[in-house]
Parts: C-alpha cells; sequence; structure tokens
C-alpha cells in the first residue's frame, strides 16, 4: 500500500510539471523565476571591470587622458605602449604588462546600455543591476519561445527551457555589469534564429529581413555573438527544406554579415594580441586550432555535469591541467556512449547537437568559463531534455532497440545526474554565482591593497610582497 501510494503521488507530481511545462504562460514565468534566483547580483555593486568603465564614463579625473569616445568602453588596450604605461600608472594593468598588448573589443550596443545606466543612476548600482535582469528576463523568454517552436509545444521542450533558465552559467554574465554583453548578445542571436526559422520554415518574409539585422545586433552587442552562426548554419542543414541551391542563398546574408563585421572589427583596430588567455583566430589560426583540442571538452563537460569550466584554468597554475583534459574527455565519451543511442536521431535532434557542438568554437578564443556558455546551452539542454524524456517518461520502439545493449544501470544513473545537477544543484548555484560573480568577496578583498601610505612615498615605486 505504501508503495502504491508513492508511485501515485509521484504520478500526480509528474502530471502537473509536465502541465505546467506546456502552459501558454510559461516563457513569462520561467522569465520570473531566472530572475528571481538571480536576485542576489542586485547588491554586487561595482566589480572589476565595472571600476574601469565606471572611472570612464563618469569623467574621473585620473582618466582624463584616457577616457576618449565612450565607444572605447571595452578598450582595455590599443596596442600603443604609451597609453598602456598610463593604465599602468592609474593601477590596471600590474607593471610586467607587455606595452603593446592589445584587448579592444567592438560592442557600441552594449556601451550604450553602460552610457544610459551612468546618465540616469550614476551613484545607484542596484539600478544598474536591475538594468541586467531585464535583459536576462527577456533572453530566457525568448529562449522558451525558440525551443517551443523547434521542439512543439511539449514537456521536453518546456523541460529544455526551464533547465536553460536555472542553469548556473548565467550567473556570472548577471551578476557582473561588465558583462552584460553576454546576455545582450545571446537574446539577440536568439531572436535571430527565431525570426530566421519564421522565414525558412513557415514563410514569414519579414524573416529574411530581421534575422540578419538581429545577428547584426547581437555581433554589435558582443563578440560571442557569433555563435549566433552555429544555428543559423545547422538550421539550414537539418531543418530546412528547400534545394540545397535554396539554402546556400538563404546563408548568404549571414556570411555577409559576418565578413563586414569582421573587416570593419580589424580595420578599426580592434582585436587581441599579447594575451596569454586570448587567442584571435584570424592572426593566429594555428594557436587557435590547439587552444580549440584544448579547451572544448572542458566547456563541454562544465555544461553537461560538473564541474565548473573556470576550475580548469586553476589546474593550469597547478600544472594538473593535462590530467584534467583527459579525464573531462574520458567523461565525455562515457557520456556519449550511454546518451547517443538513447536520443531520437530525428532533423531537430541534429539541428541541437551541431548547433551545441558549432557554438563551442568561438568559446576556445579565451580561457574557458561557464559564462560563455550561453549559445552552448541551447543544444546542450534540448538534447538533456529528450533524453531525461526517453529515461523517465515515454519512451519509442526506435530509441529502445538502439539502445537496448547499454545497461540499465548507467543509462538511470546518467539521468539522475542530469536531474541533480541541473534541477538540484544548479538553480542554487545560480543564486550563489549572481550574489558573487567574480568570487567570494573576502577572497577579492584580500587581493585589494589597503595599507595606508603617506606622502613620503610618492614618485617612488611601492612593491607589495
Amino acid at each position: 500500500m505504501i508503495e502504491a501510494g508513492a508511485v501515485g503521488r509521484s504520478s500526480k507530481v509528474g502530471r502537473t510539471l509536465r502541465t505546467w511545462l506546456v502552459h501558454r504562460h510559461l516563457p513569462g514565468v520561467l522569465a520570473i523565476l531566472a530572475v528571481t534566483l538571480a536576485l542576489p547580483s542586485l547588491w554586487v555593486g561595482w566589480v572589476a571591470d565595472d571600476h574601469f568603465h565606471r572611472l570612464r564614463l563618469v569623467g574621473a579625473p585620473e582618466f582624463a587622458d584616457l577616457s576618449g569616445s565612450p565607444m572605447e568602453l571595452f578598450t582595455f588596450g590599443d596596442g600603443d605602449p604609451e597609453h598602456t604605461y598610463r593604465l599602468m600608472d592609474v593601477g590596471f594593468w600590474p607593471w610586467w604588462t607587455l606595452p603593446e598588448i592589445r584587448a579592444a573589443f567592438f560592442r557600441p550596443i552594449t556601451v550604450v546600455t553602460h552610457w544610459l545606466d551612468y546618465r540616469l543612476w550614476p551613484s545607484r548600482p542596484v539600478l544598474m543591476h536591475a538594468h541586467s535582469l531585464l535583459w536576462f528576463a527577456g533572453l530566457i523568454a525568448a529562449t522558451t519561445v525558440l525551443f517551443r517552436r523547434l521542439l512543439g509545444l511539449t514537456w521536453v521542450a518546456g523541460l529544455a527551457a526551464l533547465l536553460y533558465a536555472i542553469d548556473d552559467a548565467r550567473g556570472m554574465p548577471v551578476g557582473f555589469l561588465a558583462n552584460r554583453n553576454a546576455l545582450i548578445a545571446a537574446l539577440f542571436g536568439v531572436l535571430a534564429i527565431i525570426a530566421h526559422d519564421r522565414w525558412r520554415c513557415h514563410g514569414r518574409r519579414l524573416g529574411a529581413v530581421f534575422a540578419p539585422l538581429l545577428l547584426v545586433a547581437s555581433l554589435l552587442s558582443s563578440e560571442a555573438g557569433i555563435g549566433t552562426v552555429a544555428y543559423l548554419f545547422a538550421h539550414v542543414v537539418f531543418l530546412d527544406r528547400a534545394t540545397w541551391r535554396r539554402r546556400v542563398i538563404a546563408l548568404l546574408p549571414y556570411v555577409a554579415v559576418v565578413l563586414v563585421w569582421r573587416v570593419v572589427w580589424s580595420v578599426a583596430g580592434y582585436g587581441v594580441w599579447g594575451m596569454g588567455f586570448y587567442v584571435d583566430p584570424g592572426t593566429e589560426p594555428l594557436r587557435y586550432l590547439a587552444a580549440v583540442l584544448e579547451r572544448a571538452p572542458v566547456l563541454l563537460l562544465g555544461q553537461l555535469l560538473l564541474p565548473l569550466s573556470e576550475v580548469y584554468v586553476f589546474c593550469v597554475d597547478l600544472d594538473v591541467a593535462q590530467l584534467y583534459w583527459v579525464g573531462a574527455v574520458v567523461v565525455l565519451v562515457a557520456v556519449g556512449v550511454v546518451l547517443i543511442p538513447r536520443l531520437r536521431w530525428d532533423a531537430t535532434t541534429r539541428f541541437w547537437a551541431l548547433g551545441m557542438v558549432l557554438s563551442l568554437l568561438p568559446l576556445c578564443a579565451t580561457f574557458p568559463a561557464d559564462r560563455g556558455l550561453f549559445f552552448v546551452g541551447l543544444g546542450a539542454f534540448a538534447l538533456v531534455a529528450q533524453y531525461l524524456n526517453v529515461v523517465f517518461g515515454q519512451t519509442n520502439a526506435t530509441t529502445r532497440g538502439r539502445a537496448e545493449r547499454i545497461p540499465r544501470i548507467p543509462v538511470k544513473t546518467l539521468g539522475i545526474l542530469f536531474v541533480v545537477i541541473h534541477a538540484g544543484i544548479a538553480p542554487i548555484a545560480l543564486a550563489f554565482r549572481s550574489g558573487m560573480p567574480i568570487g567570494p568577496p573576502d577572497l577579492i578583498e584580500k587581493l585589494h591593497v589597503n595599507v595606508p601610505m603617506g606622502a613620503e612615498v610618492e614618485r617612488q615605486s611601492v612593491v607589495v610582497v
């Protein structure tokens, strides 16, 4: 009787959850849920690069000769040694920085959002963080719409959207004002994919205009917007039903957008050079390919399971990076052996898988970090939701036939791991990571030098050991 009652309650909870996941107001509900979990970000204040942005936008005297145009807000080094030395003088770069360092990013749309912050509420970081939360809410609502368009009005689509909304990888971009660019780029990118699907699969011709424009907006918000192209390409390959000639023609506007953006980006002097953890694919292709082999498994493991991608950076410092990398590859192969046969490999599943893999490529241009997993998460959670449906929900004969040779224990274990990590740990971690985007406050405080210094040290070099 106890077992029967437990099963009955479990079935009732499952039915309630499925009903909720197909509710017509789910995009708004998930947006509210995600923002609620990320509310600790409101009290973060200014951290790290935020101080640099603040000094430039409020016109601090120390930055009078460095402020320049607000459009240069994300220019931390332009390759001019004289400018680099000035940034050393004000304490932004350490004294051992390469004088010719270049770290300049073209993000005009994001810059406008920060400019508005410092015009409307320059001394209220709480309102600046609330501004970021609005972008986050828009992203979650748009992502839910995307999952429903491609997976149908099903509980699987709702589950994928739920897991994406509560994923802790969103924590740092939500809580770190200087990382708002990733939120904005992801929102415009998701809207571009939706517009493209409306055009190619539903004959809405306005999508042919809006999708490229939205891609432009994504790229002008952050270089991470290039992840949009991964899903546009996957859509052309697997979801478009036109002839291959027409598919290629449909892809040309996006190719043109990316080429023009890259040319303007380079000619205007933007780019990265002289920073060990950044690699420019355009100027260092071989080094970039090596970075892809090194970083892609780390990023994918961080999205699908644990640990956080950032752990790899500490492993590099501890000289155990190779061991970490081998472990990541072994775990991913084991996950693939269990997961892949349980998926129904129709065109939509192939779309999500290819988009996920291709969107890893631009992330490999910098050090592994969960904050870049916006586009990878789209494909990853679509696949995870489908897997959970097969393992814990209703299966089908095709999938069952392919997976019969895999013992049930690893299949169930992987499903339980997905639930525990993404539905149990992730929402709690999202609250913590949004409230501590760059680490615990006590740890960050230890990085600051708070020793009072008198006038006798003026015009001298002070070395703190």
